[in-house]
C-alpha cells in the first residue's frame, strides 16, 4: 500500500512539474513561428445581430440593412433610401425614418467585470 501512494505522490509531482514547465515551452515556440495574417479569431459563428459572439470592435458592421419606415404607413413601407458607398443614410424625405435591427441578442449582452 506504501509503494502505490508513494508512486502516486510521484506521479504527481511530475505532472505538476510538467505542467509548469509546458507554458514556457510553447512561448518559446510560438515566439520563434512566423507571425500570422489572421486578425479574426476561430470557431467564430457568422457575423449577425442575433449572434452571442461580438467579432467586431464596432458592433454596427452586424446590423442589418436599413429599413425605410414612413409616419402612418405600414412596416418598411417608406420610399426608397439613398445610401452612401458604406452603407449609411444620405437623405431623408419628410416625415420618414430609417431603422436596423441592432444587438438583437436574447437578454441582451452579457459582459463580465474587468478586474485589474
Amino acid at each position: 500500500m506504501r509503494f502505490a501512494s508513494r508512486w502516486l505522490v510521484g506521479l504527481a509531482a511530475a505532472l505538476s512539474v510538467s505542467l509548469c514547465l509546458l507554458p514556457r515551452a510553447w512561448a518559446q515556440n510560438a515566439s520563434t513561428a512566423a507571425p500570422s495574417a489572421a486578425r479574426l479569431g476561430v470557431n467564430l459563428a457568422g457575423p449577425a445581430d442575433w449572434a452571442t459572439e461580438l467579432p467586431f470592435v464596432d458592433v454596427f458592421r452586424t446590423a442589418r440593412p436599413w429599413i425605410s419606415q414612413k409616419e402612418r404607413a405600414g412596416w418598411g413601407q417608406g420610399p426608397d433610401l439613398e445610401i452612401d458607398d458604406f452603407g449609411w443614410v444620405k437623405r431623408l424625405d419628410p416625415d420618414c425614418f430609417a431603422e436596423t435591427m441592432l444587438c438583437t441578442i436574447s437578454g441582451g449582452i452579457n459582459r463580465q467585470p474587468c478586474s485589474s
